[in-house]
Order: C-alpha cells, then sequence, then structure tokens
C-alpha cells in the first residue's frame, strides 16, 4: 500500500483550486469538522479508504436531503493525536436541522460512536469573512504541506500557510476533494 508523509504542491494547488470551484458553484465550504480516526478505533492503514467510504455515504445523505455537496479532506497522523481527519463540507445555511444534529449525522454515516475527543467542529466565523474563515481553515488543513513548498504554494495563490509541518505516515490517499 502506498505510503506518503506530506502533501505533495500539486495536491495543495488541486485542493485550493476545488475550494475556488465550489464557491463558483454555490457549495462553498464553511462547515470544519475535526474527527478523531485512530480515537474511534479505526486502524492507521484503513483510515483512507474508511473516509473515502464514509464521504460517499455523507454524498448520499445530502442527495437524499435535496442538499448539494461538495468537500474536501486531509488525513494527518500526529504523534499524540494519531491518525485524524480534517474535512471541510458545504452545509446548507437553509438546512432545516441544528448543526450540532448535522454534526451527529456525520458521525453516524462515518460509523463513529460519539464519545468524548472523537469530534471537533470550528465553525466559520460570522465577524470575519467567508473569504479569511476559508483562508485560515485552508492553511490549518494543508500544515502537511512539504517544507519549502509553502513558498512556492505563496507564489502562486498569493497567501502563506501558517505553518508546516511533519504530518508522519499515512497509508494511501491524504488528501481529497469533490469533482
Amino acid at each position: 500500500m502506498k505510503q506518503s508523509r506530506y502533501i505533495q504542491l500539486p495536491q495543495a494547488c488541486s485542493f485550493i483550486e476545488a475550494a475556488s470551484e465550489a464557491y463558483r458553484l454555490e457549495t462553498p465550504w464553511n462547515c470544519f469538522i475535526t474527527l478523531h480516526l485512530e480515537t474511534a478505533g479505526i486502524l492507521p492503514i484503513k483510515a483512507s479508504q474508511h473516509v473515502r467510504e464514509s464521504l460517499h455515504r455523507l454524498g448520499k445523505y445530502h442527495k437524499r436531503n435535496g442538499m448539494p455537496f461538495s468537500y474536501g479532506w486531509t488525513l494527518e497522523n500526529a504523534p499524540i493525536k494519531g491518525v485524524h481527519l480534517h474535512l471541510i463540507v458545504h452545509r446548507p445555511h437553509n438546512l432545516p436541522m441544528h448543526p450540532i444534529s448535522y454534526y451527529w449525522a456525520v458521525l453516524r454515516l462515518f460509523r463513529i460512536k460519539q464519545s468524548k475527543g472523537i469530534l471537533k467542529v470550528n465553525k466559520f466565523w460570522s465577524r470575519q469573512s467567508y473569504e479569511t474563515n476559508l483562508s485560515n481553515v485552508i492553511s490549518y488543513s494543508l500544515k502537511g504541506l512539504r517544507k519549502g513548498a509553502d513558498i512556492k504554494l505563496e507564489e502562486i495563490i498569493g497567501f502563506r500557510l501558517k505553518e508546516t509541518k511533519d504530518q508522519s505516515f499515512i497509508y494511501g490517499k491524504r488528501i481529497g476533494w469533490s469533482r
């Protein structure tokens, strides 16, 4: 199975392009979720496959409820937290359910039992512009970018990532987005 230690520059550029395209198509990424997969009992070697299968179920959930669906995700492997997922998803503002109900639905669709430390939700702040929120979330999600590539990325997109650091090994894909 393929292993990777970093997000590569072309992947980071495509991730940012996908966020721009989602905004253009009026399905902006506006909900940031962190799921601690290893804490939930998902083995590191199965994490990438689990994320892709779970996103397929989440897409079906959106479709069944008449909601558009777009997303971006990265996997990280931190020494203390283990393998965890950063998911940025479009959550329609006119969604009839309470935001917390949506997050529990995400847990259910990812087949993760709710327990302390599994789910973290960072909402987009209303006192900041959408662009500021999204750039902060993308910067955080792409911190696994190969060191040195952040300077090249800044030349391409015009803003610098807050930090880059070694994210240890991930088995399978470590980054993805809706097409």
